[in-house]
């Protein structure tokens, strides 16, 4: 039995880790994403131009990109609490063992 809860730790914890750095990485991406968008809307109002798809759309295309990403990111945030939880209950059962 303990062999059995040590093992789905051990993978628990892999996955943990890996829903982690994705996290991070998504993270990044999104402030990354959140910047080229203020960079593109300084530049249009320094040409004193129009987003095109933003003025036939009412969102950019960074817009909706940064919409997407922090859906990815509340999600995988969703995902790591969730694999924090059980790898912390799998842990206290392997004390209890």
């Amino acid at each position: 039995m303990q062999a059995h809860i040590e093992g789905n730790t051990d993978r628990m914890a892999s996955l943990y880790e890996e829903a982690t750095h994705r996290l991070h990485l998504a993270e990044s991406l999104l402030v990354c994403l959140m910047e080229a968008r203020e960079e593109c809307e300084a530049q249009l109002a320094r040409l004193d131009k129009e987003d095109p798809v933003k003025s036939v759309t009412g969102k950019s295309s960074l817009d909706e990109k940064i919409c997407a990403t922090t859906r990815m990111v509340d999600s995988l945030r969703r995902v790591v609490k969730e694999l924090a939880s059980k790898l912390n209950h799998t842990a206290g059962a392997l004390v209890t063992a």
